[in-house]
């Protein structure tokens, strides 16, 4: 497939120089269109992650539209930073919760990709990698573990105790069945107890409370 950015030196140049060694590269004269196209063609060349800072959500919200009909290879994924008005509020904090939680998972379980964030969302300290993957749980059918302990081993991998699951990162207990989404899985899961052993574990619908399928263990 033809493109116009190989044929142009100051392009191979600054692809050459990325793939030297990790350095501050400046870049001048694009305009708006021009920035996607470039960021797009460098994140396909150079491995791992790319990261796309803009300066506010409006403009991230766009440059992720964009670069997601231009990219060639892994995705483009959107970090939004807290609203300090509407993070607290159920529907609106539960979407951004959800669409921060989204890119996490990505950055986790994908090779590459580009990261859409703000000055703003760049200011948050979250875990490494490398943290989050350490402290990753499992629970599986037969497992022996009180309700009580598990909640306890949720709320210290940082997940937050509701009365009813709606975003990634809550869980729920009522008696005997423990609710979670897990900040890892698009769907959350159900798991009932027999005493102190897990005994089923299924995916459900958080809007109809309907089962959807059974699995015999979720890691988060």
């Amino acid at each position: 497939m033809y493109n116009a950015l190989e044929t142009l030196t100051v392009y191979k140049d600054l692809e050459r120089e990325l793939m030297k060694a990790p350095a501050p590269l400046s870049v001048s004269g694009c305009m708006e269109s021009q920035k996607m196209t470039l960021a797009a063609q460098l994140a396909a060349r150079v491995p791992g992650w790319a990261l796309y800072v803009c300066a506010d959500e409006r403009q991230a919200a766009q440059a992720a539209a964009d670069l997601s009909g231009l990219v060639e290879k892994g995705g483009v994924w959107q970090y939004p930073a807290k609203d300090l008005l509407f993070y607290s509020s159920d529907i609106h904090g539960s979407f951004i919760i959800n669409q921060r939680m989204d890119a996490v998972r990505h950055l986790l379980e994908d090779e590459t990709g580009i990261l859409v964030t703000t000055v703003d969302a760049l200011m948050d300290k979250i875990p490494s990698r490398e943290t989050v993957r350490s402290r990753r749980f499992r629970v599986y059918e037969g497992m022996i573990i009180t309700t009580r302990n598990l909640s306890r081993v949720l709320t210290g991998l940082g997940y937050e105790h509701m009365a009813q699951v709606e975003a990634m990162g809550q869980y729920a207990v009522r008696g005997g069945i423990v609710d979670i989404y897990p900040m890892t899985m698009e769907e959350p899961y159900r798991i009932e107890f027999f005493d102190d052993e897990i005994d089923t574990i299924r995916s459900f619908d958080p809007a109809t409370q309907r089962s959807i399928d059974r699995t015999e263990s979720i890691e988060h």
